[in-house]
């Protein structure tokens, strides 16, 4: 085996296929069994004709020395995970590359035996100058691996024979004539005409964009259906689904493997379809990405929304015959390569997908999928990609992102999604890039929901209503990913409409609840990993005392500090919503008083903790998130003072708990001797028979929305709007009434 294909493995294997166009056709198999070889020096050395120039020139180089009948029809490069193929019409583009480079080398050889002729009048200086072009054209890998880099080499050495090189009149026209019949050997290939077409300026840098126009592969999971040399697993496809221009398809792993996330855009082996993207590509990618009258940068959100409508006006001027759905479909594909998120593009839209992560470049992106876990995908950015989303990110967030401050946190939102990006790099990240998008539910769930996909039971649900209506702190608490955020932002949507709240987040997690008739100020600080601070959320949390609010959205309580202003707002009287990673309530309060130095005694303030939970085995693909505990801090006072400074006056009551064989979130104890219920009942005139009413008919309410599918958040939110209207005008009246009563009585105002 020659010594180019040393890390790879040639194989060819017949392939029958009567609607092929030839009858029978050959396909071409480059096993990569050593991508780290130093042969291969792609972006992350990916095994990839467009990433890779090493690749292509084996490619390339094969049809020169072996692919005499031009029976080829389909190539494919194979790695460990998956597999690129390329088609028949890319195959085409590289058998006409490989006849121009025995052509060249042809010319170049008839050449040298006539070119120093007596006419020469230097033939010291002629033959130097000309000995180092033959070196550059005759090398292994000049034309084969990139055939673009090539063309525009010949038309640099044309201009430099033409005037700046010493040589000979006699030479010199020798040469340009030579060089000129090379170009048009080059330019007459089908690859070179189209990228003449697309007016695109060649970077060695882009080379993997500019390539991918021409050379983007057909993405296929690697499975023994496909290469049985090497088994990895019994894979069979679980399902399919479309979404905006991309199709993906699960396949499960019988052997209980990961399962792969294959997502394929409708341009994918199409090189007509590939052309159009291309070319709008092109155009698109020049509008500004400032705003027209300032130097404000836009936005993500206002920068694909005008790059959309302007491919999209292009897209049917140019291709009126196209259907309405394909040309926007291609509009939008060109959008996001434009952009340079077209790597990313389809989980960033695919509602399915939950999170998504890139450990370090050439490495393929993994993601958890809503239904089926945990999944490796056929997707490997390239890096001029990443730092294409690096640059975003950091133009999104407004943060630094240096050596000194290697990390950053921000949420980005558009009509299209809205994520939370977390982005680390060089020297913290180890490999030089790490990459967690973590999507944010644009349709958000409402507490009936919750209610009706079992992550909470409606007796639970109507209990917690019942106490937010009171004003007691609720604090839930789990593993990364349980469902903490969409809980506390279903409660939050049920409060009264009269109430003021106000909500200090990092990354906005909260829903905006202007369109509901809310009173709501959205307060954004920076992230903790952001060095220099100038609004730290712990001094926010402080500043509330003076803003009057009715209720506190704290979202995630992530450090000391956070922790401490938390307990010192909460102590001042005021209650609200938050979020804290705790594999447990007793693992929450370790980490406040130990880690945190919260003194024990604060610990009554927190009121409520639920507990949620991400459950299902490695087996089941499937992950339910459930709230499995609800819980609350019963007070051990001492009776001297009533205040008792150690840790054992803290103790956890369980109030709600879920039972695993039946798969029943089950009342603990009487709710009307709940911690909180002692704490509303000294200042609320509460009997049994009232609070039990109560209860029965917000737990009645819940399970009529469940019946009649009437679960979305508009709905839910407006009728409890109207709930807690009219509970708050009884309970003033009851007040009221109770007030008379104990005044002509000459009793103290207790229930």
């Amino acid at each position: 085996m020659p010594n180019q294909y040393r890390s790879c493995k040639m194989i060819i294997k017949n392939q029958v296929n009567a609607r092929e166009r030839i009858q029978s056709e050959n396909k071409l198999s480059l096993l990569c069994k050593k991508p780290e070889d130093e042969l291969c020096t792609g972006n992350g050395r990916t095994p990839d004709l467009c990433a890779n120039p090493a690749c292509m020139s084996r490619v390339v180089n094969y049809f020169v020395e072996r692919d005499v009948d031009g029976r080829i029809g389909e190539i494919s490069i194979v790695s460990p995970i998956l597999s690129r193929v390329y088609t028949h019409e890319q195959v085409k583009m590289i058998r006409e590359i490989s006849e121009v480079v025995m052509r060249i080398h042809k010319e170049v050889d008839d050449l040298e035996k006539r070119v120093f002729r007596p006419k020469c009048q230097n033939p010291t200086l002629c033959s130097k100058n000309w000995a180092e072009f033959i070196q550059k054209i005759k090398s292994d890998n000049f034309l084969s691996s990139d055939p673009i880099k090539a063309y525009i080499y010949l038309l640099a050495e044309k201009r430099s024979w033409s005037g700046g090189r010493q040589v000979c009149i006699s030479c010199r026209k020798t040469y340009l004539n030579f060089l000129e019949g090379l170009r048009r050997i080059l330019v007459n290939t089908t690859l070179m005409s189209r990228f003449l077409q697309l007016k695109l300026n060649y970077n060695e840098n882009d080379r993997e964009i500019i390539y991918s126009y021409f050379f983007r592969p057909m993405i296929v999971p690697r499975t023994p259906q496909t290469y049985s040399s090497e088994s990895i697993g019994d894979f069979h496809q679980a399902e399919e689904y479309a979404f905006g221009p991309y199709k993906a398809s699960i396949l499960v792993d019988a052997g209980h493997g990961e399962n792969v996330y294959s997502v394929t855009s409708l341009a994918n082996g199409d090189s007509m379809l590939n052309g159009i993207v291309a070319e709008v590509t092109s155009q698109i990618r020049n509008v500004p990405q400032v705003t027209p009258k300032s130097t404000r940068l836009l936005s993500l959100d206002e920068l694909l929304q005008i790059r959309n409508q302007e491919a999209s006006k292009i897209t049917r001027q140019r291709y009126p015959e196209l259907p309405q759905e394909l040309s926007s479909s291609l509009a939008e594909l060109s959008c996001y390569e434009s952009i340079g998120i077209g790597s990313i593009s389809a989980f960033l839209i695919d509602d399915n997908v939950e999170e998504f992560f890139i450990d370090q470049p050439g490495a393929p992106i993994y993601l958890d999928h809503r239904k089926w876990g945990r999944c490796k995908t056929n997707v490997i950015p390239a890096f001029s990609e990443l730092k294409k989303v690096e640059t975003r990110l950091r133009s999104e967030s407004g943060f630094r992102l240096d050596r000194l401050n290697p990390s950053i946190k921000t949420e980005i939102s558009t009509r299209r999604f809205t994520v939370r990006a977390s982005l680390d790099i060089s020297p913290l990240a180890a490999d030089g890039f790490h990459l967690d998008i973590r999507k944010l539910e644009r349709s958000h769930l409402s507490l009936a929901a919750l209610v009706e996909n079992g992550t909470i039971s409606s007796e639970a649900a109507a209990y917690l209503y019942f106490c937010i209506l009171r004003k007691i702190n609720i604090v839930a608490v789990g593993e990364p990913g349980s469902g903490k955020t969409t809980m506390i932002n279903a409660l939050d949507l049920l409060t009264p409409s009269s109430w003021r709240k106000i909500t200090i987040e990092d990354a906005l997690e909260s829903i905006p609840q202007r369109e509901f008739g809310k009173h709501q100020v959205r307060l954004r600080v920076e992230p903790f990993e952001e060095r220099r601070r100038l609004r730290s959320k712990s001094r926010e949390i402080i500043s509330l005392l003076h803003r009057t609010p009715d209720l506190i959205y704290l979202g995630e309580i992530q450090t000391a500090s956070h922790s401490k202003a938390m307990f010192h707002a909460l102590s001042a009287g005021l209650t609200g919503l938050q979020t804290c990673h705790a594999d447990s309530p007793e693992q929450a309060f370790v980490r406040w008083v130990i880690h945190h130095n919260v003194p024990p005694i604060c610990l009554r303030q927190i009121g409520i903790i639920m507990h949620m939970k991400k459950l299902g085995s490695r087996s089941e693909h499937i992950k339910k998130r459930k709230v499995v505990r609800i819980c609350e801090v019963k007070e051990d006072l001492e009776k001297d003072n009533g205040i008792n400074f150690s840790s054992s006056s803290v103790q956890l009551v369980d109030i709600f708990r879920w039972d695993p064989v039946s798969d029943v979130i089950n009342r603990r104890i009487d709710l009307f001797e709940t911690p909180a219920l002692h704490s509303i009942k000294e200042y609320e005139a509460l009997t049994r028979r009232i609070f039990e009413e109560e209860i029965g008919k917000y737990k009645l309410l819940f399970e009529m929305l469940v019946e009649r599918k009437e679960i979305d958040i508009d709905c839910t939110t407006r009728l409890f709007s109207e709930v807690s209207k009219h509970q708050i005008d009884m309970r003033n009246e009851r007040l009221i009434n109770l007030a008379e009563t104990t005044k002509q009585a000459g009793k103290p105002l207790r229930p």
